[in-house]
């Protein structure tokens, strides 16, 4: 079956690895973003996320990157939103999840997404997922031009050890380490492509779940950073961001998370707090059981207090 024609692609998976340095491999910068499968032709595009669902209406930023091949390709890569020259997941986790037709025009040109491509899978009605990497890259580097919204990524030979030191430095996500020899196993994780991410240690504070058939449905965490309250909403495993608090809460299962309204107030409430030098951690609590009595509270630790 013609992989362009089906269009059935998932892409191969990673694993975790430690960091070495290998003739056998090349080391390439991990893009916090969203891994993403995109078909080209010189007037077509098609972008399907990593289960491949189609998303191309999600980017129509990307609508002119089909001028960049002459022939019918498929490419494997990373859908990534920039701020300050760094990868910013949480505005990717954004626009991935918009449905509004005039607000993902206007984020479009707000904050528009940029695709790193890093692999090519299909050519002129060549399947090249049996040809080895190193050979795929140079499809890839020959074959597909760049613009703006399109980058084919840069890899080095061997001094993978050297690269990830200076990812560390830039505070990036990490790299990854690739055979030079293998061939692209499509839905499969392999030992051929590992990950090896630059580990950064942070608090978080779960402040409720809710739970449907014994399945964790809504997770509600908080964190603190640059004195400012941050708080995440998951949802099976979208995160969707905004204010938020920085003590420890667990709700009971049988509860729900309250409404938007409700869940508002409490963080303008809480955002008040915490801007005043004498708030305590009573001060919060306080304003947690008034506005989600529903809610026990437990005790953070030290990483809390020493903020509070």
């Amino acid at each position: 079956m013609d992989l362009f024609a089906s269009k059935n692609l998932k892409p191969m998976l990673f694993y975790e690895g430690k960091l070495f340095n290998s003739e056998e491999y090349i080391y390439e910068i991990k893009f916090d973003g969203h891994r993403t499968i995109i078909y080209l032709d010189h007037n077509y595009i098609n972008i399907r996320s990593r289960n491949n669902k189609d998303v191309t209406s999600l980017y129509p930023e990307l609508n002119e990157v089909k001028k960049l091949v002459k022939r019918k390709c498929i490419l494997d890569g990373e859908l990534i939103i920039l701020e300050n020259g760094k990868p910013n997941f949480f505005k990717m986790q954004k626009r991935s999840l918009m449905t509004n037709t005039i607000r993902i025009k206007q984020e479009s040109i707000n904050n528009p997404v940029i695709f790193i491509a890093f692999d090519i899978l299909y050519y002129d009605q060549k399947d090249l997922t049996n040809y080895p990497l190193i050979k795929r890259k140079e499809y890839l580097e020959k074959k597909v031009k760049e613009n703006d919204y399109l980058i084919i990524s840069k890899y080095v030979e061997y001094n993978g050890i050297e690269l990830f030191k200076q990812i560390k430095k830039e505070q990036l996500e990490g790299i990854v380490a690739k055979r030079k020899d293998s061939i692209y196993q499509v839905n499969k994780r392999v030992h051929d492509w590992l990950k090896i991410k630059c580990i950064k240690e942070k608090d978080f504070y779960v402040l409720g779940i809710r739970e449907e058939n014994k399945k964790i449905k809504t997770i509600v965490i908080g964190s603190i950073k640059n004195n400012k309250l941050i708080l995440f909403i998951i949802l099976g495993v979208i995160v969707l961001c905004g204010i938020g608090i920085g003590v420890y809460f667990v709700i009971d299962n049988n509860k729900k998370i309250p409404d938007k309204n409700k869940i508002q107030k409490l963080f303008d409430q809480l955002t008040a707090a915490f801007e005043r030098v004498e708030t305590t951690k009573e001060d919060i609590v306080k304003i947690m059981h008034e506005y989600l009595p529903e809610f026990q509270h437990m005790e953070a630790g030290k990483s809390l207090d020493s903020k509070m």
